[in-house]
Formats: C-alpha cells, structure tokens, sequence
C-alpha cells in the first residue's frame, strides 16, 4: 500500500532520530545497496526492509503498568523533541 519512494522517506526519519540520538531500530543496506527491496508479483508489488537486531522484550499495551506508561510517555516526548525542526518533502 505504501510506495518505495514513502517507505525511504520513513527510513530518513528513523535515521534521524537516531542520529539526534533516540534508540531507534536502524535500517540495513541490503546486500544490492538499497534499504528498500521490492519483488513485484502476482498479487502485487511486496518490500522489505531489514533492521538491525535489538535487545528486549517488546511489550503489549495491555501488560503496562504505570511505570511503563510513565516510561512510553517519556520515550515518546523524547522523540517529539528530536523531530523538532525535520523537515522530509516526501512525508506529508
């Protein structure tokens, strides 16, 4: 549903935070150079993209406590925060 062109504008803004220094999941170039690699088959135009590993657990919403929401919360103003100023003409 997404195209190429939206899911690498996406890639560029984890990139970013990242860089800004939120602990973000990074992309993987594949082994063609793109972090974006399409197959295009009889039920249509399939991509992937490969991140690197990272340790934890992830949580279900249900399974949070205050502490976690207190957490997310944080985690989530961090990263309003580190978008401050970004700007990507292919995500509107």
């Amino acid at each position: 549903e997404r195209t190429t062109e939206f899911i690498e504008a996406e890639l560029r803004y984890i990139r970013h935070l990242s860089g800004q220094g939120i602990r973000a999941n990074r992309p993987v170039r594949s082994l063609s150079g793109r972090y974006v690699e399409s197959v295009s088959t009889e039920m249509g135009v399939f991509h992937a993209v490969l991140f690197e590993a990272e340790e934890g657990v992830q949580r279900e919403l249900a399974d949070l406590d205050l502490d976690g929401f207190e957490r997310w919360g944080r985690a989530l103003g961090e990263v309003h925060e580190a978008s401050v100023g970004y700007r990507d003409l292919a995500i509107r």
